[in-house]
């Protein structure tokens, strides 16, 4: 049976895609899974599991100490060297810096030439934005991409093209593979004892920096004062710039909710009629941007507010079903009043849009597919 390690220097649970990647590899391959530890985050069964180290929280996972961050990497060296002796395997990871690590392991011999990294970029790195030895080391793998790399995978088209014009990379070495998830099953919704059954909620799920369109949806919230029958609902982990804007809201239909583990996350979808998404194509990473949470809203029959993002507008959603405007018009509120009273909400139509077009589980076939036409490449 041929064997995939799944390396990175985060944690693998807060890429959600990942998780349904790894849980299917789980059943057809031999899998290692080597990560940093998030207390509360999912368990990963039939799997070895290696941690590189222990956080209990995300912030302090995105704030790692210097001994954390040395520990982690003479940690990934060790568990490279001795885990990667299979003649045949897989190593997939997000990371670049692992790709470069596990490239030069492989050149000295410490890893079997044979193995096929995969690289499956999540945030794309646009180079004049690098520094230091992270320049460095990006520089580098652009220049021996075709050479290091069997399989690149991407979430969205844009980044796709753009990796592939920047790398000299060939396209028949790429998938894109859609930040998707699939059908969640339904369960038992805890109880919002600020909303009433019969109301309708807009939701945001997940972080938003203070760069990016938190005062328009701080003043389309202040605009549904008078809609007795609207709620606002916002789910995460916010900054202290952020959370004092927040405090600006007068609309007393504003529930705030802070950071929740992601498999706690079920009932707050299952609450939300109309979901935003409020990223600002402030760089190429935003403006190309493939979200899971646009999945996630999909897949429990969300109907989508957000910007009109090159990211969003390639991807030929139904109107009825997203939204795509300009935050930054003064109508905005107008906007998506008039989308709500003209469209209503139809949970099973979205549901079933997205399980015909976007399900993980169609693009996951593909990539197993994929991987048995690279097995020979290292």
């Amino acid at each position: 049976m041929k064997h995939i390690h799944f390396v990175t220097l985060n944690n693998f649970s807060l890429l959600p895609v990942t998780r349904f990647i790894i849980q299917a590899s789980a059943q057809k391959y031999s899998i290692t899974v080597t990560e940093i530890k998030l207390k509360g985050q999912y368990h990963f069964e039939n799997a070895k599991e290696n941690f590189l180290a222990t956080c209990v929280t995300s912030a302090k996972l995105n704030h790692q100490s210097l001994s954390t961050k040395v520990i982690k990497y003479i940690r990934l060296f060790y568990y490279l060297i001795s885990a990667f002796w299979e003649t045949q395997s897989f190593i997939y990871t997000p990371d670049h810096q692992v790709v470069f690590i596990a490239s030069l392991l492989k050149k000295i011999g410490l890893i079997s030439r044979k193995a096929v990294i995969i690289y499956h970029q999540f945030e794309l790195i646009e180079s004049n934005r690098n520094s230091g030895l992270n320049k460095w080391i990006w520089s580098y793998l652009l220049k021996h991409a075709s050479s290091l790399i069997g399989l690149a995978i991407f979430p969205e088209v844009n980044r796709l093209e753009y990796f592939v014009n920047e790398a000299d990379f060939a396209t028949d070495k790429t998938l894109l593979f859609p930040n998707s998830t699939i059908i969640a099953a339904e369960t038992e919704s805890k109880v919002l004892l600020e909303i009433p059954p019969g109301a309708k909620v807009i939701g945001h799920i997940g972080n938003v920096g203070p760069d990016h369109y938190i005062h328009q949806y701080i003043a389309l919230v202040n605009s549904f004062q008078n809609d007795a029958d609207i709620y606002f609902l916002m789910v995460g982990r916010y900054s202290p710039v952020v959370l004092s804007l927040l405090k600006g809201i007068s609309n007393e239909r504003f529930v705030l909710v802070g950071e929740v583990p992601h498999s706690d996350l079920n009932s707050f979808y299952q609450r939300i009629n109309y979901g935003l998404i409020l990223y600002k194509g402030v760089n190429k990473n935003f403006e190309y941007c493939a979200p899971n949470k646009l999945y996630e809203y999909l897949s429990y029959g969300i109907s989508v507010f957000a910007h009109r993002l090159k990211g969003l507008s390639s991807l030929n959603i139904p109107d009825e079903i997203m939204c795509l405007s300009d935050f930054e018009a003064e109508n905005l509120a107008l906007r998506v009043k008039e989308f709500i009273h003209n469209n209503g909400h139809n949970r099973f139509k979205v549901k079933t849009f997205f399980k015909d077009n976007l399900d993980l589980n169609s693009y996951i076939a593909v990539l197993f597919n994929r991987l048995a036409e690279t097995e020979n490449v290292g």
